[in-house]
C-alpha cells in the first residue's frame, strides 16, 4: 500500500473563501483596520459606546417629585405688650402767685449778676417766642446771695426754654445752643423747647410725662418747687419773673419735691448727686 499523496500547497488555498464570497480577515488585515480606526477617531478609548452611553441630563429637566412630610411648629402665643409706666397720681403742688416784694427781691439779685444779665441779652437776641432762662441758673444765684457768698458757689448750665408747638425737633435746640455758645462761649448752654419734652422724657426718665401745653406749664414741671422759676428780658429792658408756684420755697431756702410731677426716687437721686446741703448749709430739705 502506498502512502497517500499529499495535496499540493500551491494548488489548494489554505483558507478557502466562505460561500458568501466575503473575504476572510487575516491577522495583518485586522491590525491595519484597528490602526485606521484609531487614526480616524483619536482619543476613542475614553468615548462611551453610542449604544451603551447614558444620555446627559438636561439642565431644564424638572426633578422627580419627592414625597415629603411637613411638620409645622406650634404658633407661639401672643405676648401682651408691657404696660407703659406713668407718673403715679398724687396731690400736686398748688399754684400760687409771688408777692410784689418777692419779685423785687429776686430781680435785684439777678440784676446784680452781670454775667447773668449778659446771658439774658443773648437769649433775647435769638428772637424766640417767650424765650427765658430758668431752673438752676436762677435758683443757684438766689441761694448763693441768701448765704452771703461773694462769688458763685459753683458753675451751672444755663437752661434756656421756649414754647413752639410748630417745630419740636431737637435739631433746632442744638442749633440754638451753637448760636448762644458763639455769643458767650464761657457759658454752658442747654436749650429745650417745652412743647417737645414728651418726645424724649420717657426714654430718659422711665415714665410718660403729662403733655406740656404752655411755657408756664413747662416751668412748673421741674423736679423741685424752688427750681420752678424763670426770667425773661423784655424788649424795653424790664425783667419778667415767671414762678408758677410762687417764690416762698426759693426765698425761704426750702428744697421740696414737686409732687405730682417728680417721682420720689428721682428726687432722692438728685439730692444725693447734687450735694445741695453741703453747698448751702441753711437749706431745709423736705
Amino acid at each position: 500500500m502506498t502512502e497517500p499523496k499529499q495535496p499540493d500547497s500551491a494548488a489548494t488555498p489554505a483558507n478557502p473563501a466562505p460561500a458568501d464570497d466575503t473575504p476572510a480577515s487575516t491577522p495583518q488585515a485586522t491590525t491595519d483596520a484597528s490602526a485606521a480606526a484609531t487614526a480616524a477617531a483619536p482619543n476613542a478609548d475614553w468615548r462611551p459606546d453610542a449604544a451603551t452611553a447614558t444620555p446627559a441630563a438636561s439642565p431644564f429637566a424638572k426633578p422627580e417629585p419627592v414625597a415629603q412630610t411637613l411638620h409645622f411648629a406650634p404658633r407661639p402665643k401672643p405676648v401682651p405688650p408691657k404696660p407703659r409706666a406713668t407718673q403715679a397720681s398724687e396731690t400736686a403742688v398748688e399754684p400760687r402767685e409771688a408777692t410784689p416784694e418777692q419779685l423785687t427781691r429776686v430781680e435785684a439779685i439777678l440784676r446784680a449778676d452781670a454775667g447773668f444779665m449778659a446771658a439774658l441779652e443773648a437769649v433775647r437776641a435769638l428772637g424766640l417766642p417767650d424765650a427765658c432762662i430758668g431752673a438752676g441758673a436762677i435758683r443757684n444765684r438766689v441761694w448763693d446771695a441768701l448765704h452771703g457768698y461773694a462769688a458763685p458757689s459753683g458753675k451751672a448750665d444755663i437752661d434756656v426754654l421756649y414754647f413752639d408747638a410748630a417745630e419740636t425737633g431737637v435739631e433746632r435746640d442744638r442749633f440754638l445752643e451753637h448760636r448762644l455758645a458763639a455769643a458767650l462761649p464761657d457759658a454752658e448752654w442747654e436749650v429745650v423747647n417745652q412743647a417737645g419734652v414728651h418726645r424724649w422724657f420717657e426714654e430718659a426718665f422711665g415714665y410718660e410725662p403729662p403733655m406740656i401745653a404752655s411755657l408756664a406749664e413747662g416751668i412748673g414741671s421741674w423736679p423741685e418747687v424752688a427750681t420752678c422759676v424763670a426770667a425773661r428780658l423784655a424788649a424795653d429792658g424790664s425783667l419778667q419773673i415767671i414762678a408758677p408756684y410762687g417764690l416762698d420755697d426759693l426765698l425761704g431756702l426750702v428744697c421740696r419735691r414737686n409732687a405730682g410731677r417728680t417721682r420720689v426716687g428721682t428726687y432722692r437721686a438728685r439730692l444725693l448727686t447734687k450735694g445741695w446741703k453741703r453747698r448751702w448749709p441753711k437749706l431745709s430739705i423736705v
